[in-house]
């Protein structure tokens, strides 16, 4: 439920800038992957924020593993855009206070996330 749309739409923006300025704060080759921690799946409910992210991270070519909340369906991984971001893995996380922690390791390589629960 969004409490305000304005103060919904200001915080949509914001976390599009902070993104944005944190991905572009080092050179592309200082980092070889990125975790984004987020509350919803990455689909046209927050497009405002998908749609921008979708294109920073197109300019990048690096792994990213998005990590999500979940509804009690259990955890899942999948690959949301395989055409436009192949490298953009999705994994809804088990239901929060069901779950124990999960541990989330970045390697190297094509593949490089791994994560324990």
């Amino acid at each position: 439920r969004v409490q305000s749309e304005s103060e919904w739409s200001l915080r949509i923006a914001q976390d599009v800038a902070w993104m944005d300025e944190v991905l572009n704060a080092h050179g592309v080759e200082e980092y070889r992957a990125i975790v984004i921690m987020a509350h919803a799946a990455p689909t046209s409910k927050i497009g405002d924020f998908v749609w921008p992210m979708k294109e920073s991270l197109s300019k990048l070519q690096k792994p990213v593993l998005y990590l999500h909340a979940n509804d009690g369906g259990g955890m899942l991984q999948y690959t949301p855009y395989p055409e436009e971001l192949p490298r953009f893995s999705v994994v809804r996380m088990e239901k929060g206070y069901i779950a124990p922690p999960t541990q989330i390791t970045v390697a190297h390589g094509p593949r490089p996330f791994k994560y324990h629960y």
